[in-house]
């Protein structure tokens, strides 16, 4: 497994303030011992990272980060663009890899609703994240209600899939043309 997840401890609250009770990414790291707090440092198993980017998005510093998927970038471009719909099979590696203050900020910078699509959770290998999801909805909610705005984080069960490109159809099929031609000789 090639490791995509980077952490710059440099910027963990963590290495400035010894006492610093932050443990946001032990928290929401859906694998076990794989972001662990050892004499007051945050380590890493990179061996054990499913890159799912839950430690992504909801660490306070942004101190980790994942090879191709910028959250920065993301924020920006999904405001840029018309659509509402957030997935795990359209532009993010996992829901949770989006805070309370990412999906708030997003409601109010494209003046809607945001939508979430939580079916692929049920069925998901990391599997523990609906949770933390659900958590950073209500919270977002709670924030933009406090805020006046009426805009909301919704949470629906799309099971958004992309297309097949026509592409990989006509490859599959000339593969399969010319094994069987190759098997005629």
């Amino acid at each position: 497994m090639s490791v995509r997840l980077s952490f710059d401890v440099y910027s963990c609250v963590r290495v400035y303030y010894r006492y610093a009770d932050c443990k946001k990414c032990v928290e929401v790291c859906p694998v076990e011992n794989t972001i662990i707090l050892e004499n007051d440092r945050i380590k890493v198993n990179y061996e054990s990272c499913i890159n799912c980017g839950a430690c992504v998005g909801n660490c306070p510093t942004e101190s980790f980060k994942i090879q191709g998927f910028d959250l920065v970038e993301f924020y920006t471009k999904f405001i840029e663009e018309d659509g509402n719909l957030i997935s795990c099979k359209l532009n993010v590696p996992c829901l949770s890899a989006l805070d309370e203050s990412y999906l708030s900020a997003m409601c109010i910078e494209k003046q809607n609703d945001l939508v979430l699509d939580i079916k692929h959770c049920y069925n998901c290998s990391i599997g523990k994240q609906l949770d933390l999801i659900k958590a950073n909805a209500e919270k977002a909610n709670y924030i933009l209600q406090s805020a006046g705005v009426d805009y909301r984080v919704k949470l629906e069960e799309i099971g958004y899939e992309r297309e097949e490109k026509q592409e990989n159809k006509r490859r599959a099929f000339l593969k399969m043309f010319v094994k069987q031609t190759a098997s005629l000789a």
